[in-house]
């Protein structure tokens, strides 16, 4: 992008358009290219998901939140929350919700960090495992999360997803098995 004497221009290889219109315009002299590098390309690619996220597209916001499950900035947490509370597609909105707790667990605040954890109880997607078992961890033979309540609260809610996991393993050991005439 440079700016003209009539607004903002978007350049290309030999042609610039007027980015609000999209009418074409020539490229000014001696203007170089603009080289984005990877984190930028990275923060820009977040922030277009992010945006997505409100799109009346149930498909575009799908697309966006599987961009974003990657890993979000922290400043897009109000942006997904709002997000979270306007979505009506049950799976789309799961999905926002380890977002935000994966977000929320990256807090400064102990207490967002707590909720977060509590929160994480209540899903059914296996990668909760992995948020959980991160708070869990150890390095060096310390614990990476000094928070005693916090490991305790996360080990309490790690129980409650894999018991939910492992019964619905076993639920579906059971279909499996029944549609061939055997009861497990």
């Amino acid at each position: 992008f440079f700016q003209a004497e009539d607004g903002i221009r978007d350049l290309a290889v030999d042609w610039s358009s007027d980015v609000c219109s999209s009418d074409l315009a020539a490229m000014p002299e001696g203007v170089e290219d603009i080289v984005a590098n990877n984190r930028l390309r990275r923060e820009l690619t977040g922030a277009i998901a992010a945006l997505k996220l409100v799109s009346t597209d149930k498909t575009v916001r799908l697309a966006a939140v599987k961009e974003l499950s990657g890993g979000a900035d922290a400043a897009m947490l109000p942006l997904v929350k709002k997000a979270l509370d306007k979505e009506d597609d049950p799976g789309i909105k799961a999905m926002l919700d380890l977002i935000v707790a994966a977000m929320e667990m990256k807090s400064d605040s102990r207490e967002t960090r707590l909720g977060a954890i509590r929160r994480l109880a209540d899903s059914g997607n296996p990668d909760t495992k992995t948020l959980l078992l991160g708070v869990l961890e150890k390095k060096d033979g310390n614990w990476v999360e000094t928070d005693i309540d916090l490991r305790v609260e996360a080990e309490k809610s790690l129980r409650v997803v894999e018991g939910r996991l492992a019964w619905g393993e076993d639920r579906k050991s059971t279909r499996l098995n029944s549609s061939h005439g055997y009861i497990s």
